[in-house]
């Protein structure tokens, strides 16, 4: 039997156009079943993490038990929040929609403040996004924050150290005044990591308020200090971290300690962990612990 040359050629052309249709259908199955699958992926609760950082006088003493400048502490604390939070992301499958910056109180006279600020915040929120657009934001958001803290963080703190105007850092202020509409979110497990060597003093709020008690915590105080003026909010929603606590008298840790739980306790907070100075090292399975 004779066959043209045109007729195989026609045949030879179904049949690839047969099989790349086929491919195509089992390729588009395949990425509608992990659309699908991406789309029913469970929810987690998710984080809001506040890290407040106390650029006073602290970043330039001197530390009698470790060669570490106070600031290349601060930075490798937070370093590894970072990779405890972007380790999250990927076992949530980058839909956790957590949020985490970074911030002082009040904000330090330096150059271009707020856009350091600016650089230091990471919103993982999903919204009303498809997930898998969801997913593509996060993954690029994720990439951009690896490295671009580390620079913001080091211009802050190199500014502090080169200006040295140490006015303070006002956590008592900030949990009075701004607490709740900068670190508290409805639907969000909220965690505020302060990096303070435990000394609460800021020139405009400080203040005596009862026999024994102030507005903060001063090494002259710290003795015969009975509290922390309280200050009558509901922060049952909100867990806190202080960390690098660092008396200039070892004995004066545990004073400190009970001061700041104390006062936490006043405010409903139900976790609260004061933690003393160390190599950065050595205090990365707490943070990992408290975070978890």
């Amino acid at each position: 039997m004779n066959i043209s040359r045109r007729t195989i050629i026609i045949a030879a052309a179904v049949l690839v156009a047969g099989g790349i249709g086929l491919a195509i259908g089992h390729a588009s199955k395949k990425d509608r079943a992990e659309a699908a699958a991406i789309e029913n992926a469970p929810t987690v609760m998710p984080l809001n993490i506040s890290i407040m950082l106390d650029l006073s006088d602290r970043l330039i003493m001197p530390d009698m038990n470790s060669q570490v400048r106070q600031w290349e502490k601060d930075t490798a604390i937070i370093g590894q929040i970072e990779r405890w939070f972007v380790e999250r992301q990927v076992k949530s499958k980058f839909l956790s929609g957590d949020i985490m910056h970074v911030f002082c109180y009040p904000n330090p006279n330096i150059k271009n403040m707020a856009q350091l600020q600016d650089s230091l915040t990471i919103d993982l929120t999903v919204g009303s996004a498809k997930k898998i657009d969801a997913i593509k934001k996060n993954k690029k958001a994720l990439k951009t924050m690896t490295g671009m803290w580390q620079r913001s963080l080091e211009k802050i703190y190199g500014s502090a150290i080169a200006t040295e105007k140490w006015v303070g850092s006002d956590v008592w202020g900030f949990f009075d005044r701004s607490v709740k509409q900068q670190c508290v979110r409805n639907g969000y497990r909220n965690i505020i990591i302060i990096l303070t060597d435990g000394y609460l003093y800021h020139v405009n709020s400080w203040r005596k308020t009862g026999n024994s008690e102030y507005t903060g915590i001063l090494p002259g105080t710290v003795d015969a200090q009975t509290a922390i003026t309280p200050i009558m909010i509901d922060l049952s929603n909100v867990e806190v971290l202080f960390m690098e606590i660092n008396p200039k008298k070892p004995a004066d840790f545990g004073k400190m300690r009970s001061l700041l739980t104390d006062w936490c306790t006043q405010m409903k907070i139900k976790h609260i962990e004061v933690v003393h100075t160390d190599l950065p090292r050595n205090n990365f399975p707490m943070i990992n612990e408290f975070l978890k």
